[in-house]
């Protein structure tokens, strides 16, 4: 899927004339992609279930790297939800 829209990007790019692709990109992405990370923003907080199921357990990595939750026990936390919390 990457691949296509890459291919596809670089195919307009190619079709316009030299410097509308950058003016497009420029002044059209900023805004469409902010509402996106803003949304996913609400969403850690209004759809909480499903970003603490994104969490991969604990020693999912083998042991060779903790995922730290530091002070997730002082706040009353788990795990999951320290990393869902901040």
């Amino acid at each position: 899927g990457t691949y296509l829209v890459i291919d596809f990007l670089e195919f307009v790019e190619w079709i316009l004339p030299n410097g509308y692709f950058d003016l497009w990109r420029d002044y059209t992405w900023p805004v469409p992609l902010g509402l996106i990370y803003m949304a996913a923003g609400v969403a850690h907080f209004a759809l909480k279930d499903s970003f603490t199921a994104m969490v991969p357990p604990i020693g999912t990595w083998g042991g060779l790297w903790q995922v730290p939750a530091p002070g997730a026990d002082k706040l009353g936390l788990k795990y999951e939800e320290f990393h869902n919390y901040w």
